[in-house]
């Protein structure tokens, strides 16, 4: 069984296409649509809420009880659901979970396998793209970070390109290289970094831990470091 956004649907392709050449006699895919979950939690009659029709019940009875191997693949907006009346929303999240509890059980049962994995949306993706076209129009002459351990300012180039989380190949294919991710990146101007830095988490670099770390940076060139632990 296969769980899935319909904006996803090529990767659906292609884990059905794989799903049956692993030996599987059957792969049911579960759409799900962000806007029509929307408009069923918003104005679906109160008592369809509170109640699950038969048929889904009984069709969580028959995946639970084949041992169906289930995939489930998260893309969605997490704030999808955002201004929705709480109560609502709530009101069918217990109903759902009591009637498909059969199918919650044997998951965490490990009586069937399973696997729950991420997948870049195209709104995501439009979202840091935006974020780069703004920071690419806006040519900064420099970025300044502060924190309690740190005070840093990172020069940037002129002309320096931003990017998103996407990009394309050698023959214009595009992909994701991360996922998930929050990448909206660029290169620094080498020659303008100055100030200081420090770590809030421990490194593991070759085969050691190192803590507490602290670098000092002038016209680009690491002048001093240190660390609590792991330093030597």
């Amino acid at each position: 069984v296969l769980y899935i956004n319909v904006e996803q649907q090529e990767l659906a392709h292609l884990i059905v296409k794989e799903a049956y050449a692993a030996g599987a006699s059957e792969v049911m895919v579960k759409w799900s649509d962000t806007f029509t979950s929307r408009q069923f939690l918003e104005f679906a009659n109160q008592e369809r809420l509170e109640n699950i029709p038969d048929y889904l019940v009984k069709e969580a009875e028959y995946i639970a009880n084949n041992k169906a191997a289930r995939i489930s693949v998260i893309s969605e907006d997490p704030d999808a659901f955002n201004g929705l009346d709480h109560n609502r929303v709530s009101t069918f999240q217990k109903a759902n979970g009591k009637a498909l509890n059969v199918v919650r059980k044997a998951t965490q049962n490990n009586d069937l396998s399973w696997t729950v994995v991420g997948a870049a949306g195209v709104k995501h993706d439009e979202t840091l793209r935006t974020k780069a076209d703004w920071l690419n129009k806006e040519q900064f002459k420099a970025l300044h970070y502060t924190s309690p351990i740190t005070d840093i300012t990172v020069g940037l180039p002129k002309n320096h390109i931003w990017e998103g989380a996407g990009s394309y190949n050698a023959a214009g294919i595009e992909f994701m290289a991360n996922m998930p991710t929050e990448e909206v990146f660029t290169a620094p101007d080498a020659r303008h970094i100055d100030g200081y830095v420090g770590s809030t988490k421990p490194l593991s670099y070759a085969g050691n831990i190192i803590e507490n770390m602290h670098f000092e940076f002038e016209n680009g060139k690491v002048t001093k470091v240190t660390a609590d632990k792991g330093q030597n």
